[in-house]
């Protein structure tokens, strides 16, 4: 398994077969192997790399290349959940009503098939923002994008008043790895919401 663009092997690609379940990754060589027959189709994923299905080689041994992944292609999907957060995202009455505000970091996982799951809130101020931001991502949409493999991503939230003084935030703890996504603003002002990025 090569790179098409520098010829150097591709460690960890994930190798496995259309209709049997089979499966084996590369080496650091770039090196696999498999048990296959002529019905199968192999189907080929890396991170960072197109994922490729085609017909088994009549030959024994053959050599694969892998195209890179655009910028667009390693981030599809992200842009629209942006889109489906801003017009869905609400601020909290009761924390208006408490004059709360502050900074809340979400995560969740977008699986191979572009499934959002494993939702967590971290950092919630006065336990306020944790139900509105899990409502919203668990009626998002599952369209997300695929990619060969799941990815965590981290979404900071900051839930704002207008005209009042800004709340004073807390430094990042304890937050999962992940792809830390661009920050969003939900803006409140006389329970007339509104939301910028």
């Amino acid at each position: 398994m090569l790179d098409e663009d520098t010829d150097k092997p591709i460690n960890a690609a994930t190798i496995s077969l259309n209709n049997a379940n089979s499966i084996t990754a590369t080496n650091y060589l770039g090196f696999f192997q498999i048990t296959v027959d002529s019905s199968n189709l192999l189907q080929i994923s890396a991170e960072g790399y197109k994922s490729v299905q085609f017909s088994i080689p009549a030959e024994d041994k053959f050599q694969v290349h892998l195209q890179k992944q655009t910028a667009t292609e390693q981030t599809a999907g992200i842009k629209e959940l942006f889109e489906y957060l801003k017009y869905n995202l609400n601020y909290p009455i009761n924390a208006l009503e408490g004059n709360i505000q502050g900074k809340v970091y979400a995560s969740f996982e977008i699986d191979s098939l572009g499934r959002l799951q494993t939702i967590g809130i971290h950092q919630d101020v006065k336990g306020r923002f944790e139900k509105e931001l899990i409502r919203v991502l668990k009626n998002a949409p599952q369209h997300w994008g695929k990619h060969p493999t799941s990815r965590t991503y981290i979404l900071p939230v900051v839930f704002a008043i207008q005209n009042a003084k800004p709340a004073k935030q807390n430094p990042q703890m304890n937050l999962p790895e992940g792809i830390m996504l661009k920050e969003i603003s939900v803006t409140a002002a006389s329970r007339t919401y509104m939301i910028t990025r």
